[in-house]
């Protein structure tokens, strides 16, 4: 799929901590995307000003309201907040975001042995599964497994 014809405006989730920077950073590059950022109202993370960010209480309302005119979400949450996604993946839906990536970067979760002996990797793994059955919306999905990540 070329990224450019069908995705054009996208929304970021959780675009500070240790692997959001650097993604948005190679997202602003491309001149085809319009890319803004999800942020939590009491956050005080500051980004470059061409870049909008929707200020958010994570409320169904809020996030759909963020939503509206996006072609895809990209999430990169970490730890236990990744089990959060589902409400995220639910509002992007009635938003009529076209694509989610979920935070299911690092290692292959669809790999059984990965998930056994690593327990974050079950909450990732529902993840997968949940969008699995959110495809009959009309959402579709994209996981990109790079490895483990070595900072």
């Amino acid at each position: 799929m070329d990224l450019s014809e069908n995705i054009q405006h996208s929304d970021w989730y959780k675009a500070s901590g240790n692997l959001g920077p650097s993604i948005l950073e190679a997202l602003v590059t491309d001149p085809h995307l319009n890319v803004s950022i999800l942020a939590r109202q009491e956050s005080t993370s500051t980004y470059p000003s061409h870049i909008k960010v929707h200020k958010t209480d994570y409320s169904e309302a809020s996030l759909v309201s963020a939503f509206k005119g996006q072609d895809a979400v990209v999430s990169t949450v970490s730890g236990q907040a990744i089990r959060t996604q589902t409400s995220i993946i639910d509002a992007a839906i009635k938003a009529g975001v076209k694509r989610f990536i979920p935070s299911e970067f690092g290692s292959d979760t669809a790999n059984p042995k990965a998930v056994e002996l690593v327990p974050v990797f079950k909450g990732k793994e529902s993840i997968v599964n949940y969008l699995k059955g959110k495809e009959s919306d009309g959402l579709s999905w994209t996981c990109l497994c790079n490895g483990p990540f070595f900072d």
